[in-house]
C-alpha cells in the first residue's frame, strides 16, 4: 500500500470510527421534536390506555396472573363463566382508573416539561413536580398490582400452574 493511500485509509477509518462514536453518544437524538419531550408516543399511548406497561412484573412473575393474559386465552386457561365474568370485570375497573392516572402523568410531565421548555424552573417548583409525578407513577403501579392480586384469589392453584407454564415462567413437567 502505497504511502497516501495508507493514510487516507486511516483518515477513512478514523473518520468512521467517530461517526459511530457520536452516534452511539446521542441516544436521545429526535426526542427534542417531543411535545413532552420525556414520554414516547409508545408511552403515551399505554399510559392513555391503561396498559400494564410491565408495572406489575412483581406480581406477574411470582404467581400473581394478570386478568388480561387469562381473558386472551380463556379454553387454554379452562376458566368458568363465572371467572371469565369476574375477570371481566376486574380488568375493565382496572383499565378505567390506570387510564384516569395515566392522563394525569400526561399531564404532570406535559407541566415539568413547560418548566424547562419555558425556562421557569425553579428549585421549588421543580421539587413540587417530580413528587406530583412520583405519586402518579406509585399510584397506577399499586393500581395494576392490587388486580393481579385479586385476580389469584379467582383462580384455582392448578389454573396458576398453567397460566405460568403457558407464559413461559415454569417449565412444563415433560421438560424435565
Amino acid at each position: 500500500m502505497k504511502p497516501l493511500s495508507r493514510i487516507l485509509y486511516c483518515l477513512a477509518f478514523l473518520l468512521t470510527g467517530s461517526a459511530t462514536v457520536m452516534a452511539n453518544d446521542q441516544p436521545y437524538a429526535g426526542h427534542q421534536n417531543r411535545q413532552i419531550k420525556s414520554l414516547s408516543p409508545h408511552e403515551i399511548e399505554g399510559l392513555k390506555s391503561g396498559a400494564g406497561m410491565g408495572l406489575a412484573k412483581a406480581a406477574e412473575l411470582n404467581h400473581y396472573p394478570g386478568p388480561r393474559h387469562l381473558l386472551d386465552a380463556p379454553e387454554a386457561m379452562s376458566l368458568t363463566a363465572k371467572q371469565i365474568d369476574s375477570l371481566k370485570e376486574l380488568h375493565s375497573a382496572m383499565q378505567k382508573e390506570a387510564s384516569d392516572i395515566g392522563h394525569e402523568i400526561i399531564r404532570a410531565e406535559g407541566k415539568l416539561n413547560a418548566l424547562f421548555a419555558e425556562q421557569t424552573v425553579q428549585p421549588d417548583n421543580l421539587s413540587q413536580a417530580i413528587l406530583e409525578i412520583g405519586q402518579l407513577w406509585t399510584r397506577l403501579r399499586l393500581v395494576h398490582l392490587k388486580t393481579h392480586l385479586q385476580t389469584k384469589d379467582l383462580l384455582t392453584e392448578d389454573q396458576i400452574d398453567l397460566y405460568d407454564r403457558l407464559r413461559g415462567y415454569t417449565p412444563n413437567k415433560h421438560d424435565h
